[in-house]
C-alpha cells in the first residue's frame, strides 16, 4: 500500500514538493527509479525527470491527505512484466523473428500475475488511475493496456459471460479466455516496432504521411506474429 498521493502532471510540479513515491524512466526493466519516494524536488531534479520523459509524478503534500493510492500492479509485477514483453517484442523485431513456446509460455505467467494482483483491489477504477504515473513508452503502454483491458474484461465476464461462434452467452472457461485476451492486449500494438520512433511518440498534429505509418501498424502486427506459436 503506497501512502497518501495524488499524481501532479510534470509541468506543474513546483520546486519544493515532495514524492510520494518512486519515479521510474519509461519502459524501466530494472530495480533503479529516477527518484525515490520522499524527495524533495529541486528545479534539477525536474529537469532530469523532464530530460527523461516523466509526464506526471505521485506528490505527497497537504493536497493529498487521505488519498490513499493502491496501484492496480506492485511494481515489482510491472518490471517483470516489461522483461518479458522486452523479449518478445525483440523477437519479432526482425524480419523473420516469431515468438518461440518458451516466450508464449513466459507471457501466459506475466498475466496470471497481473490477473492475481488485479482481482486482489478493492477499488480498481481509483487503481486504474495510477497507470499514468509509468510514462506513455512503448513497452509501458502494452503493460497499461493488459492491465486496463483485463480489468475490464474480468468484469465484463463476471457480470455477462461471454459469445461462442453460435451467438450463445456461456460463463465457462473464464481463465482461460481471460489468459489468451492478455496476451493480446499485451501484443496488441507490436506493429508499432515498424513506425519510427520519431512518428509513434511525437507529439503533436501528424502530417497525412505519418498518419498512414500510424494506420499500417495493426497489418504489420499481424504479420509480425504469422508463423508463431500464438
Amino acid at each position: 500500500m503506497v501512502g497518501p498521493m495524488r499524481m501532479v502532471a510534470l509541468e506543474h510540479v513546483v520546486p519544493g514538493m515532495t514524492t510520494a513515491a518512486s519515479v521510474f524512466p519509461e519502459d524501466d526493466v530494472s530495480s533503479l527509479p529516477l527518484v525515490a519516494g520522499q524527495v524533495v524536488i529541486t528545479e534539477a531534479l525536474k529537469e532530469r525527470l523532464e530530460r527523461a520523459g516523466v509526464l506526471s509524478v505521485p506528490i505527497d503534500d497537504e493536497a493529498s491527505r487521505g488519498i490513499e493510492a493502491q496501484p492496480p500492479i506492485t511494481d515489482d509485477t510491472r518490471r517483470r512484466s516489461l522483461g518479458q514483453v522486452r523479449k518478445a517484442f525483440q523477437a519479432l523485431r526482425d524480419t523473420d523473428g516469431v515468438i518461440s513456446e518458451d516466450e508464449v509460455i513466459q507471457l501466459e505467467s506475466v498475466v496470471s500475475e497481473v490477473l492475481t494482483e488485479i482481482s486482489s483491489r478493492r477499488h480498481m477504477l481509483v487503481a486504474l488511475s495510477d497507470l499514468s504515473r509509468y510514462g506513455g513508452g512503448r513497452l509501458n503502454h502494452a503493460v497499461n493496456v493488459a492491465v486496463m483491458g483485463l480489468a475490464i474484461a474480468r468484469r465484463f465476464y463476471a457480470e455477462v459471460g461471454w459469445r461462442d461462434y453460435r451467438g450463445e452467452r456461456r460463463v465457462d472457461r473464464m481463465p482461460e479466455r481471460l489468459q489468451k485476451l492478455g496476451i493480446a492486449l499485451v501484443l496488441l500494438d507490436i506493429g508499432a516496432l515498424w513506425v519510427p520512433e520519431e512518428v509513434w511518440g511525437k507529439r503533436g498534429i501528424l502530417s497525412s504521411d505519418e498518419r498512414e505509418l500510424m494506420h499500417e501498424h495493426p497489418r504489420y502486427g499481424a504479420e509480425m506474429l504469422r508463423g508463431s506459436d500464438i
